[in-house]
């Protein structure tokens, strides 16, 4: 297969990212071992589908995959998880009209974030990797009795 073939080059890009994911799974069950941390993991607007099953099958105690799920994180904290997004120039898998996310979501509210915003009560947070560019970025949040004590955007 050549390189000029723009199907064999998506494959061997889903490959590769799907290796890279592994190894980032792998890392984050060692690092996570035996500590009361948690990773909640949901897919980016920009993810293939073919990210969910390998993600959800590394899940543990430490490693949770969440795409479209509500996670209570304490008493007082709850965190909604939605990696789908509006209709793009790009034709991504995860697209959607805006009344289908307004379906999906079961929320009135549709909002294109950039890193952070408070919508009423809620702090919403869009890390907003970059795939193009290799550019994982993720977010670790401080909860202290149902307060955002602090927050920091990750990158790798």
């Amino acid at each position: 297969m050549s390189l000029q073939n723009t199907e064999y080059k998506g494959k061997l890009f889903e490959k590769a990212m799907l290796i890279s994911l592994i190894e980032w799974l792998n890392l984050g069950k060692k690092w996570l071992a035996g500590t009361n941390m948690r990773t909640l993991l949901r897919a980016g607007n920009d993810d293939t589908f073919s990210i969910d099953q390998p993600i959800s099958s590394y899940q543990n105690e430490n490693v949770q995959f969440v795409e479209e799920e509500t996670v209570r994180l304490d008493e007082h904290n709850e965190m909604l998880n939605q990696g789908d997004t509006n209709v793009t120039l790009r034709h991504l898998q995860r697209e959607y009209s805006e009344e289908e996310l307004y379906f999906r979501l079961h929320h009135g509210r549709i909002q294109k974030l950039s890193r952070v915003a408070d919508i009423e009560k809620t702090v919403c947070i869009n890390p907003k990797s970059k795939c193009v560019q290799g550019v994982l970025r993720g977010v670790i949040v401080k909860l202290l009795k149902g307060r955002l004590v602090n927050y920091a955007l990750s990158r790798g």
